[in-house]
């Protein structure tokens, strides 16, 4: 079982100086977690070219949160179809243009995280569920090593919310509630309080579901919608 971690899910700016980024650097990559926060991926892929490619040439970190976003999408899209080998181009893809950004030593820990959350998305995705209690237990200890520097595991997803979306979508749910639970508490953002209130669907327990859909706010409006017809069935 995945331990208990909380972490904080912001960029702080020593996750960020160390590697040659601008303050326009840095406001983007804020700006594209808020977006992720909140459900709102589309929006973050409006701004690709411009917001996650243009500020800096030099800033690793712009580089690395594209790659991992990216790989990170493309292994959750083949987990309706088991993790196809012939479908995992794109991983690939992200996962080597992640490699060619460890030579960075401002960089690295954060590199191996997203390399290593990427292939535990494949792993969830194949049912692989060994496989990816291994590998969260590696991000987890990847994640503490970050923070322990000062520094932030968030890309592609802050560890409490990676553990428990994939959790989740192997149907292991109380481990997925415990995880966003820690999540909710560490940054209280709408995609822990999504995810805990689906796990808590899942589990049978009305109540504690009602509570959680109560911390959907300023969400997608998918999320307000789903949490809104919910909680007309609540007390």
């Amino acid at each position: 079982m995945v331990a208990a971690l909380v972490l904080t899910v912001q960029v702080s700016s020593a996750a960020i100086s160390d590697v040659g980024c601008t303050p326009a650097d840095r406001q983007a990559i804020s700006f594209n977690l808020k977006m992720i926060a909140r459900g709102n991926e589309a929006a973050v892929d409006d701004l690709a070219d411009t917001e996650l490619r243009g500020p800096s040439e030099r800033c690793t970190l712009i580089h690395l949160a594209r790659a991992a976003r990216l790989g990170w999408l493309a292994a959750r899209r083949v987990a309706s179809q088991g993790g196809a080998p012939d479908l995992l181009a794109p991983v690939r893809s992200s996962l080597n243009e992640l490699e060619q950004l460890r030579d960075d030593p401002g960089v690295a820990l954060e590199v191996e995280y997203a390399q290593t959350a990427i292939r535990a998305a494949v792993a969830a995705a194949q049912e692989e569920r060994g496989e990816l209690e291994l590998l969260l237990d590696h991000a987890r200890d990847l994640a503490e090593r970050l923070h322990a520097r000062g520094r932030d595991a968030v890309w592609p997803r802050s560890f409490n919310v990676l553990a428990g979306e994939l959790w989740l979508e192997v149907d292991r749910y109380d481990q997925a509630r415990m995880a966003f639970t820690r999540a909710l508490a560490s940054a209280g953002e709408p995609i822990a309080a999504i995810g805990l209130a689906r796990a808590n669907v899942r589990l049978g327990n009305h109540s504690a579901a009602c509570d959680a859909y109560r911390h959907v706010k300023g969400a997608n409006d998918a999320w307000e919608l789903e949490s809104r017809r919910y909680l007309s069935g609540c007390p």
